[in-house]
């Protein structure tokens, strides 16, 4: 009995202690478990920060989308550079002016971005009469060059509607009508008034016209057994013609080919439309206070190339614009032969009222900007020099233009990116990405409170953020190489000629891959035209890859009969050029492919935001956006 009581005695006794190696092996645990932590924690930290990094960049992307689509117009036809090379060929190393250019940083012209010019805005001090339209551009500043054919970029311009006529008014008897065209199917011309018209209100306005944007289809030679080829052009500008007085006459460039086996015959009735493109004309940006003098006139902004201006009375006319982005050579002066897109960031915010900071000697009010990167570049300027080369008084490493004013302003006058003067300091303004916008001034309240801003800066981890759009329309490589033969004009540089088309390229191939005898599918393969010392290639349009399209077209069945397809979409895969359409088609002709073609429409646009990790790698984040309202039908002014 007794040893049985003392039995839980001693088991209690010996739980209530380790022994020395018992306490040794817990120790080494906990070492072990400590360290396994010390060291994954700042991988983890790494993790966690580069992804909120990429989040933050992701809402980037989306915001600077839905800017792009909430501004009427403003995603442009196309986005274009070099087509040879890959979009996803993206060097490490920014600062090395001697790599390769590539595709993230050689998109360049913007070509088609549409804007209705906005009303006039008051100007103090009596100067209403001189008041002027404002309009920011959406993609950046632009360069002001001599390129490549007309007085110089940027080229602004509308585009006028013309109805077709069935009377040629080059007879005696048939006047030409107002606002009208007529077309001669079997030479290939087209003739216009050189006078048309807008209408605004009960105003008339009368424009001389500069060229056409034709849409037409034309019928190529074939023989009593096969059907002519047939070619739905898109969107060609006619520049050469004929001045027959009050009459233009134009011609489409299909009727100079007269070589080749698929020269010119005619076009076809009925399928031709025509819009009246009138330039508008540029002048000195120190003219009459920076207003235009007249009707179909702007000013370009001569330090940064942000926006223009515009007559008041050109208010509410829906215009174009095709401009060159401002590169690193233009933007500070550094030895680079290739063009190369400023690495820039783009953003809008909006000027509060709210007080977050104030001068302690002047009192006045100041309000706060997070900006999206942080990290400025305070090492090299945004800008150094304005578009005519000149130096800047004070470079520039922030620009924030007012999208109601057009007004510029730049760090060192109303921004601060650091200051100690400031309650509290801003001594950390160019790593933390924060400006301090001046409020007042004397305690009188700045008029730009309530406005958005657009801001424009560069950081150390090289962000950039950029649209890319496919042309919204394609010309077949036939129609192409019209732009290259030999029958150009005296003294025509080819190269020019292919700007008029901007690689908006294709061509049809068949590919014998099916088991049904006569029966192909047909490839659509993306092309480019380049031009070295006069010598004409064809390569792969690697721009195209990942975007998506929509394609028209026409097949036909063993009796010939046709069928029409409307609307079928593609996506271009990565690492090709070339989509397959999904009917099957009748291969009659060894000569022709059997599908035709009526209508090749990018739809797609794309917004890349890059950025380095802390590691220095390179990352992106792309938001793509379908645009399928009215791809490629005109856009017409509200009257």
């Amino acid at each position: 009995m007794t040893s049985a009581k003392r039995l839980p005695i001693r088991q209690g006794h010996r739980s209530q202690g380790m022994t020395l190696l018992e306490l040794m092996v817990a120790m080494l645990v906990l070492l072990v478990g400590i360290w396994t932590i010390a060291v994954g924690f700042p991988r983890l930290l790494a993790n966690i920060t580069n992804e909120q990094q990429r989040t933050e960049m992701a809402r980037l992307a989306e915001r600077n989308m839905e800017r792009l689509k909430g501004v009427e117009g403003a995603l442009c036809w196309a986005v274009s550079g070099d087509p040879t090379i890959s979009p996803f060929s993206v060097p490490e190393d920014f600062d090395d002016v001697d790599r390769p250019a590539n595709a993230q940083e050689n998109m360049l012209d913007v070509i088609g971005e549409t804007f209705r010019i906005p009303a006039s805005q008051p100007q103090p001090d009596g100067l209403t009469a001189r008041a002027s339209s404002v309009y920011v551009l959406q993609q950046g500043p632009a360069q002001w060059c001599n390129y490549p054919e007309k007085d110089s970029y940027p080229f602004v311009y509308i585009l006028i509607p013309l109805t077709e006529q069935r009377v040629d008014p080059r007879e005696p008897d048939y006047p030409m009508l107002a606002n009208s065209f007529f077309v001669d199917e079997q030479t290939g011309k087209i003739v216009v008034p050189d006078t048309v018209h807008t209408y605004d209100g009960s105003q008339s306005t009368a424009w001389n016209v500069d060229e056409l944007l034709v849409n037409y289809a034309w019928a190529s030679t074939g023989s009593a057994t096969n059907r002519p080829p047939i070619h739905h052009v898109q969107d060609e500008r006619a520049i050469e013609y004929e001045d027959n007085g009050s009459l233009l006459t134009y011609s489409v460039r299909p009727t100079a080919r007269t070589t080749g086996a698929e020269d010119f015959v005619c076009l076809l009735e009925g399928k031709t439309s025509v819009q009246a493109l009138v330039y508008f004309a540029r002048e000195d940006f120190d003219y009459a206070e920076n207003s235009p003098s007249a009707r179909g006139r702007y000013i370009l902004d001569n330090d940064f190339g942000a926006y223009m201006r515009f007559h008041r009375d050109d208010a509410g006319l829906t215009t174009y614009v095709d401009y060159r982005l401002r590169d690193v050579h233009d933007t500070n002066g550094l030895v680079d032969e290739q063009g190369r897109r400023k690495l820039l960031m783009i953003e809008d915010h909006l000027i509060s009222s709210e007080t977050m900071r104030t001068d302690e000697d002047t009192g006045s009010r100041y309000t706060d900007i997070k900006l999206a990167a942080g990290n400025l570049d305070d090492d090299l300027p945004l800008f150094e020099f304005d578009l005519g080369g000149i130096d800047l008084t004070t470079p520039v490493y922030l620009l924030a233009v007012d999208l109601t004013t057009g007004e510029t302003h730049v760090d060192g006058e109303n921004l601060a990116l650091a200051d100690t003067t400031l309650s509290p300091a801003l001594h950390h303004g160019f790593r933390d990405g924060m400006v301090s916008v001046r409020l007042d001034d004397a305690g009188v309240l700045r008029n730009y409170v309530g406005h958005t801003w657009r801001f424009y800066y560069s950081t150390l981890d090289h962000h950039s953020v950029q649209l890319q759009r496919p042309p919204r329309s394609f010309v077949d490589l036939a129609t192409a190489e019209c732009y290259t033969e030999d029958f150009l004009p005296p003294g025509a540089d080819p190269a020019s000629n292919l700007v008029q088309v901007d690689y908006r390229t294709y061509q049809v191939i068949a590919e014998y891959d099916t088991n049904i005898a006569d029966m192909d599918r047909i490839a659509l393969e993306f092309v480019a035209l380049t031009v070295d010392n006069g010598n004409v290639d064809i390569v792969p349009s690697a721009a195209m890859e990942g975007h998506a399209v929509s394609v028209d077209y026409i097949w036909y069945d063993a009796d010939d009969q046709p069928h029409a397809v409307y609307g079928e979409m593609h996506t271009v895969p990565a690492g090709s050029n070339r989509v397959v359409l999904q009917h099957l088609s009748f291969h009659r002709s060894d000569d022709y492919p059997s599908a035709e073609i009526m209508a090749v429409r990018g739809v797609s646009a794309r917004t890349i935001v890059w950025w380095l990790t802390g590691k220095g790698r390179q990352q992106q984040v792309a938001i793509d956006s379908y645009m399928l309202k009215g791809p490629l039908g005109f856009v017409q002014r509200i009257r």
